[in-house]
């Protein structure tokens, strides 16, 4: 028998995110760019089932974590869960994984309109639809591609959205070519696009009982 005194150290590590989204109990995220260790990434990843805190486990289970890297180049702009998957997009991308355990996922890649990237707040679902801010224009995506909500707004150029919805209807905030942010409504039932507030809301959140709430920005 021999007997030693060391110091013994335990950590765990968590990868560096983006975005994240939940979905199918795991914690996904993605990041694109250098990582802490400084090196440079393009990748999805997914915590162990059940288990946030644990994101390197590879025991050949149906729990282990999930690593995947991307070939399409560029930064990610947001990530969202819809119609029980997970998204994440690129401003000319949308990604789609598939399966239920990591030996099944598979990446399913949409060449089309994606998310504006600092709009990655715009992302809200109406009426079973997933809505979002693209370069040019508002998106609603089915799950397979994007069509465009606003012909009626005309060609202006918005960025830093930031949306929510409720009874049908679709809230954003963002800013004009003029640097003057507004709330516009489109409403899903009449087809058609109102403003609002001169608000300039940095996030927008609905409750179970029915109300929407929208936080300013701090200056």
């Amino acid at each position: 028998n021999t007997s030693a005194t060391a110091k013994v150290t335990f950590e765990r590590q968590i990868p560096t995110l983006d975005h994240v989204c939940v979905s199918n109990n795991r914690v996904w995220g993605c990041h694109y760019g250098p990582t802490e260790e400084e090196e440079c990434v393009n990748e999805i990843y997914a915590c162990k089932l059940g288990d946030p805190k644990n994101w390197y486990s590879y025991m050949g289970t149906a729990r282990d974590s999930y690593a995947l890297s991307m070939g399409e180049d560029g930064e990610f702009t947001g990530a969202y869960t819809y119609q029980g998957y997970p998204l994440f997009f690129k401003e000319n991308n949308v990604y789609k994984i598939y399966g239920t355990y990591p030996a099944a996922y598979q990446l399913v890649t949409y060449d089309c309109r994606g998310l504006q990237k600092g709009s990655s707040k715009s992302l809200a679902i109406v009426d079973e639809y997933l809505v979002y801010k693209s370069v040019n224009d508002i998106c609603v995506f089915d799950g397979n591609y994007p069509m465009s909500l606003s012909a009626k707004l005309g060609k202006r150029v918005f960025t830093e959205a930031a949306a929510g919805s409720f009874m049908s209807k679709y809230y954003i905030s963002m800013k004009d070519e003029q640097g003057k942010t507004a709330i516009y409504v489109y409403d899903f039932t009449a087809n058609q696009w109102m403003k609002d507030e001169d608000l300039d809301i940095d996030e927008f959140i609905s409750t179970k009982s029915g109300h929407l709430y929208g936080r300013t920005k701090v200056n």
